[in-house]
């Protein structure tokens, strides 16, 4: 599916993103759990992610291509309305993969459903960080996908989830497609929110459409969306209101 400025997409009850409760609009939102951009970390050109878009594409070292590699599906936040806590417990996911690590299916029920209390409601993605970092993710076997029961908060498995925790997460500077480029084309994938999809999805790639920047996505709709859950997003549907990126995918 390639969603772009001629493309209408009707409101769906699965988007759960809020980004009125996002500090700082515009700014540096994610303080204590997320670091800025690092300055150190020269930013490509334009040209330079044409360029290297094409090779990261003929390599496959895109995490659309761990996906491929490792038969990684989509996930499927269901009935849910947390897109928010799913891009970005996939967004972790791929960084394990991207260094090889064995891990399970991390259900990210586990993480939206404590924090909301067991109720459906939204959020954003400051509200999954500071949980992945403090408690961790249960995996899937122990805590069913898109479960908001609360008999699966137990203590055997919030022992569980503490062996599935990130603290080292990098903020990207909202609607800079520039610094998002860079760092997918480095191999890491970004949660992304969009104010005017009201969504949150998974960026796992760069895609160039008549030279302009935009991006392969996962989406937590499950693999009846678009192509086994992959789209593309381009022209201004492209610019994202708020993104962050694991930069260690270590397990604490």
């Amino acid at each position: 599916m390639i969603i772009d400025d001629d493309t209408t997409i009707e409101t769906d009850e699965r988007c759960g993103l809020d980004l009125s409760l996002r500090p700082n609009q515009g700014g540096y939102a994610y303080a204590g759990y997320a670091e800025p951009f690092p300055r150190a970390l020269r930013v490509l050109t334009k040209d330079e992610i044409i360029d290297m878009a094409k090779e990261a594409e003929k390599f496959k070292t895109r995490p659309l291509d761990s996906m491929r590699y490792y038969q990684w599906p989509v996930k499927n936040q269901q009935r849910t309305n947390y897109c928010w806590a799913y891009a970005t417990v996939y967004a972790l996911e791929l960084a394990m993969l991207r260094q090889n690590q064995k891990i399970p299916r991390l259900s990210a029920a586990s993480v939206a459903a404590p924090i909301k209390n067991f109720r459906n409601q939204g959020g954003w993605g400051q509200d999954a960080l500071k949980y992945l970092a403090a408690k961790g993710c249960v995996p899937e076997d122990f805590w069913p996908n898109a479960s908001i029961d609360r008999r699966h908060d137990s203590e055997a498995n919030r022992l569980r989830a503490l062996n599935y925790r990130c603290r080292e997460w990098i903020e990207i500077t909202p609607r800079n497609k520039l610094q998002a480029a860079t760092i997918v084309l480095m191999g890491y994938a970004i949660s992304a929110g969009f104010n005017w999809w009201g969504h949150q999805i998974t960026i796992v790639g760069v895609s160039i459409r008549n030279g302009e920047i935009g991006w392969h996505i996962a989406n937590s709709w499950g693999p009846d969306w678009g192509e086994n859950g992959l789209g593309e997003l381009h022209g201004t549907k492209a610019l994202f209101d708020d993104a962050v990126c694991c930069s260690a995918g270590s397990l604490s």
